[in-house]
């Protein structure tokens, strides 16, 4: 799979996938540290588009999983009750 993607497609996606985040009820601390811990700490700017995209590609499964997770939770069929706002 030796699909080049261009440098604006890449921020374009990590940008989708903090606004995911956000959605989600991330706070501004947990998604810095999701990006820290993606980005190993380092600016995404300071990677080539080779090196970022399986980057990139993390980020997004993370944000797939976490939403898989509170669709889950929020089903009730893991003998939880839904989160409801009071």
């Amino acid at each position: 799979m030796a699909l080049v993607v261009n440098r604006q497609e890449l921020f374009w996606r990590i940008e989708r996938a903090m606004l995911s985040m956000q959605a989600l009820g991330y706070t501004p601390e947990q998604i810095e540290s999701v990006l820290m811990d993606v980005f190993y700490q380092r600016p995404q700017g300071s990677y080539s588009n080779e090196e970022l995209t399986p980057m990139v590609r993390e980020l997004e499964k993370r944000v797939v999983e976490a939403k898989r997770w509170i669709l889950y939770l929020n089903s009730g069929s893991c003998g939880l009750s839904p989160i409801t706002k009071s």
